[in-house]
């Protein structure tokens, strides 16, 4: 299992987009940096103090064999979402995997700077998708 940065070196997060919201979007292509299964691969950057809503992904083109990833982050590797098949055109949105006692998605506000990753069920060398982090920079 290796850390995969191709996608996120020398790409700046987003902090302000649409008066404080914020839309990060990155087109992730397999074509270009094939990866292994089970490596960590960072899609996008998140900076300190950043309050994710959500994110939403779209498989454009799929992978030709069965695969599935896991969305998250270092400290819940599936946090925002589990096992998307990467083999079908889909698209997925999705709020932070934990649940109030009400049962409403919550946000997931960033301390540190961190990335969205994705982690493979198999390798991938074909899918291309695109992902967008929904949220605002807050104040502190």
């Amino acid at each position: 299992m290796a850390t995969i940065t191709f996608f996120t070196d020398n790409v700046a997060a987003v902090e302000k987009f649409d008066n404080e919201n914020m839309v990060a979007a990155q087109k992730i292509d397999f074509t270009k940096k094939n990866v292994l299964t089970s490596d960590v691969v960072q899609l996008v950057n998140i900076l300190k103090d950043t309050l994710v809503d959500y994110i939403r992904v779209i498989v454009d083109t799929v992978e030709g064999g069965a695969v599935t990833a896991d969305f998250g982050d270092a400290a819940d590797p599936n946090g925002w979402l589990a096992a998307l098949d990467l083999n079908a055109l889909a698209t997925a949105r999705t709020d932070v995997s934990a649940a109030s006692s009400l049962g409403f998605k919550l946000v997931k506000l960033y301390t540190a700077d961190d990335t969205i990753d994705l982690v493979p069920s198999a390798a991938l060398a074909n899918a291309i998708i695109r992902i967008f982090v929904y949220g605002n920079k807050v104040a502190v």
